[in-house]
C-alpha cells in the first residue's frame, strides 16, 4: 500500500478546487442565481459563469458585474455533479478567505479586467 494519494486525471477542475468546492457548499458560501447575485453583491468576492451559458447572458453578467472578477470555467453538467443542483450557470462567492483561495486557483480563468486606475 503507497500513503500518496490517488489522482483523479478526469476531473477538469484544477487541484484541490473541487475539494474547495465542497467545503463552499458545507459552508453556504455561494449564492445561486442572477438576481440573488446582483441583491447580494455588496458581499460578493467574484462570480463564477459556465461556458455552455448563452451570450446575451455572459454580456449582461460581464456588464452587471464589471466591478467583480468574473471566471468563465466549465460547463454546468460538471458543476451540477460537485453542488447537486440541476442547471447551474452562475456562482456567485461571499467574501471569505475560501472564496479567496478557490479565486486564486481560478483567476488564469478570469475573462474580465480590472479597469486601470
Amino acid at each position: 500500500m503507497t500513503d500518496t494519494p490517488p489522482e483523479y486525471p478526469d476531473s477538469p477542475f484544477p487541484p484541490k478546487v473541487e475539494t474547495m468546492l465542497g467545503f463552499s457548499i458545507r459552508s453556504n458560501n455561494f449564492i445561486l442565481g442572477r438576481e440573488r447575485i446582483y441583491k447580494s453583491r455588496y458581499n460578493l468576492h467574484f462570480v463564477w459563469i459556465t461556458q455552455d451559458i448563452s451570450e446575451n447572458s455572459r454580456d449582461e453578467i460581464i456588464e452587471k458585474f464589471n466591478d467583480y472578477p468574473i471566471i468563465c470555467f466549465s460547463n454546468s453538467e460538471e458543476i451540477s455533479k460537485i453542488l447537486e443542483i440541476s442547471n447551474t450557470k452562475i456562482l456567485g462567492f461571499k467574501k471569505s478567505q475560501l472564496s479567496k483561495s478557490i479565486y486564486q486557483a481560478m483567476k488564469k480563468f478570469r475573462i474580465n479586467k480590472p479597469d486601470p486606475q
